[in-house]
């Protein structure tokens, strides 16, 4: 057997292993979690799906909830039925309780595919105040003009 087949063979059986990896992190995280690759979130390796007709895939959902506990940003695996067709859906029967809202929702297959980028409520703060400020220079500057 040739080298190349060799590394090839090993390379699968590494794979196989491991198997898909995701960014995990939740509301303990909350700034890694927004930017997972900037702030090197941290990787989990999917375990072995738990029965034949299962899938795993990597996930992120914004939570808003009454509960500021709850509230942010979450990464990570979950095992989907094969069946189950419309996995965005899904994720937010099994995750979203009463009163809550799930947003900016990805479900994807891919190691660490899981990585969009959400805006924490502080940059959302700070863009807002911007665009007033800049909006309010233009109207003063505007007036100053005629």
């Amino acid at each position: 057997m040739n080298c190349s087949l060799c590394l090839f063979l090993g390379f699968l059986l590494i794979a196989g292993i491991f198997g898909l990896q995701c960014f995990d992190c939740d509301v303990k995280d909350k700034e890694k979690c927004y930017d997972p690759i900037n702030n090197l979130a941290s990787s989990v390796n999917c375990e072995p799906a738990v029965k034949e007709n299962q899938t795993w895939h990597c996930f992120t959902f914004l939570l808003q909830s009454n509960d500021s506990s709850r509230d942010g940003v979450y990464r990570g695996c979950e095992s989907f039925a094969i069946e189950i067709e419309n996995k965005l859906e899904y994720l937010k029967e099994q995750n979203q309780l009463a009163g809550e809202t799930l947003s900016a929702i990805e479900v994807c297959q891919g190691d660490n595919c899981n990585k969009k980028l959400i805006s924490s409520n502080a940059q959302n703060i700070q863009l807002t105040a911007f665009t007033l400020i800049v909006t309010f220079l233009s109207f003063l500057l505007f007036n100053n003009i005629n």
